[in-house]
């Protein structure tokens, strides 16, 4: 995948369509350091769709990914598994 900045894309749409479109070419699209999104043609989206429909638990997991605050809750869960703050199974099920 090519790294382009926003600016050569705002100057050159058409042709960074072109090569994504005819030659399959993927982009990267940064603003400064910072990845804004991405130029993917056609066939690699469509197979993205198809693979997500494909596999329901995979949309799942993406759909939690994209959620700030499941997103927010799973992080918080991770960091106090790790200083230790645990709860056992039996305490749970009491």
């Amino acid at each position: 995948m090519t790294t382009v900045s926003s600016y050569q894309v705002r100057q050159n749409f058409g042709e960074f369509l072109e090569r994504s479109f005819y030659r399959g070419s993927n982009f990267l699209i940064k603003r400064g350091k910072k990845p804004m999104a991405y130029l993917v043609g056609r066939p690699y989206l469509a197979a993205f769709f198809e693979i997500l429909q494909k596999d329901k638990s995979l949309a799942d997991t993406m759909a939690l990914m994209l959620n700030d605050e499941a997103s927010t809750m799973i992080d918080k869960g991770i960091d106090d598994y790790k200083e230790g703050k645990t709860v056992s199974i039996n305490k749970l099920l009491e």
